[in-house]
């Protein structure tokens, strides 16, 4: 079950989910935000073999497109995932251009290296 609130401008939409659905266009980041009571939790990206532990707060940054990800079984309380993604739907809309997928030199530069 998931339920989703789109944001204004609309731009991006933020959801509110309990699935690992991938919804944002692939060259975007899906932003996830952990929150809730649990205790313990593990985010995982299987293909890279990535295993975070994700506790309320934590923020993880994936290309949910591309990469299957997920979080197990936790415990300590309640789990919610916040997600944050931009559809392909809005640059159709907007008759505006996709990015270029993300490349190591454009963050290498950010850092003047």
């Amino acid at each position: 079950m998931a339920i989703h609130l789109q944001w204004l401008p609309s731009y991006c939409q933020l959801g509110y989910s309990t699935t690992s659905r991938c919804r944002g266009f692939p060259t975007h980041y899906d932003l996830l935000v952990s929150a809730g009571t649990h205790t313990k939790a593990e985010f995982s990206v299987p293909e890279l073999g990535v295993h975070l532990s994700y506790r309320p707060g934590d923020v993880v940054a994936v290309g949910g497109k591309v990469f299957l990800h997920q979080v197990g079984d936790w415990s300590g309380g309640e789990r919610v995932c916040m997600s944050h993604y931009m559809k392909d739907k809005v640059h159709k809309c907007l008759e505006v251009s996709h990015p270029n997928w993300p490349r190591e030199e454009d963050y290498l530069s950010l850092v003047g290296k």
